[in-house]
């Protein structure tokens, strides 16, 4: 076994606490950071998809006005081409305040999990 004199011991004890107090600090700010990026990465996603589909909606307006149908029937088309449904829930007003909710939570520098 070893003989250490109580000075040598106390400077290891020492020395593995300070690095055990100053791992636990990075590893929670590691995770912290991590959570903060993903969410952040999601909301930037989520505002895309929300512009995207204010983009489709204009699109769907030029094909009304240009193809002389009515919205109705140029979504019944679609739905019968496609096999997709629209779900309702981004009506223009409420799209447009999903989207300055996102765009918000995207440029704040405070940012809460």
């Amino acid at each position: 076994m070893l003989n250490l004199s109580p000075e040598v011991a106390a400077s290891i004890v020492n020395g593995v606490l300070n690095v055990i107090a100053t791992l636990i600090p990075s590893l929670v700010g590691l995770y912290i950071s991590r959570k903060f990026f993903s969410r952040k990465m999601a909301d930037k996603a989520c505002l895309n998809a929300l512009k995207e589909i204010a983009f489709l909606q204009a699109v769907e307006k030029a094909a009304v006005e240009l193809s002389g149908l009515n919205r109705v029937h140029l979504r019944n088309y679609a739905r019968e081409k496609s096999g997709v449904d629209s779900t309702q829930k981004f009506r223009p007003s409420e799209l447009k305040r999903k989207t300055e909710v996102f765009q918000n939570r995207v440029d704040s520098d405070r940012y809460i999990f």
